[in-house]
């Protein structure tokens, strides 16, 4: 069995080439219509990586080996997190993430280096012990409405009463894949989603007083325990 050094440093060297070989001008148009690379420059680019690795770092002192993890509407910022416990906790991941030009994107990179890559499945087929979610209900493409409420922002648009049905069941339906006990990594914002699906369902959460900004977005990010 590897020793801990040896799937740091293969860790270390999938995100190297992972971040090397991201196309930073085709994400940056996708980001922002107009910023091609100037969206994500180096040091931008720099700061994204950082804020992952902490992360990384937060969820290999939660998370055991060989567990599952789900992510939600994963993308660049996620990378890192993915890859570390893929590689150094050896734990299974189920990504999801609406099809297009990211998620293409993104799969191509972390296929070649055999890490795990997104897919349309919203639910694994497989129960797991930590779920991140971070910033989707606040996504103004997909849910514009909610965007603006939850951000306390105006002019958007979208059909509100629907856009909090449809988040209720998503958040329903994938934290009802928990097995307690687990972490559950969520916004501030998205936060009361996850207690009245846990509450539902019949789940204890603790919720740390402590969280981290996320690496784009610039959403505090706090990693939920969860019990039965």
């Amino acid at each position: 069995m590897e020793d801990l050094q040896a799937r740091a440093r293969r860790f270390a060297q999938a995100l190297d080439e992972v971040w090397n070989h991201l196309d930073w001008e085709e994400l940056g148009r996708l980001y922002c219509h107009e910023g091609g690379e100037a969206f994500f420059p180096p040091a931008q680019r720099d700061a994204i990586q950082e804020a992952g690795l902490a992360f990384a770092a937060e969820l290999g002192e939660l998370l055991p080996r060989g567990g599952a993890s789900h992510y939600v509407g994963a993308a660049i910022a996620e990378l890192p997190l993915i890859l570390c416990e893929h590689l150094v906790l050896d734990r299974r991941i189920h990504w999801t993430q609406l099809p297009g030009p990211e998620a293409d994107a993104l799969a191509r990179v972390m296929g070649a280096v055999g890490a795990p890559t997104p897919c349309t499945q919203t639910s694994p087929s497989f129960p797991v012990d930590h779920l991140w979610m971070v910033s989707v209900l606040t996504d103004p493409e997909a849910f514009p409405a909610l965007h603006d409420e939850l951000y306390g922002r105006q002019g958007l648009g979208g059909d509100r009463g629907g856009e909090h049905r449809r988040a209720s069941r998503l958040v329903r339906e994938v934290v009802a894949r928990l097995r307690p006990p687990a972490i559950l990594s969520t916004t501030d914002e998205e936060l009361p989603f996850f207690l009245d699906a846990c509450a539902e369902l019949d789940l204890w959460v603790q919720v740390p007083a402590r969280g981290r900004l996320s690496g784009i977005v610039g959403d505090v990010v706090r990693h939920l325990h969860v019990r039965s």
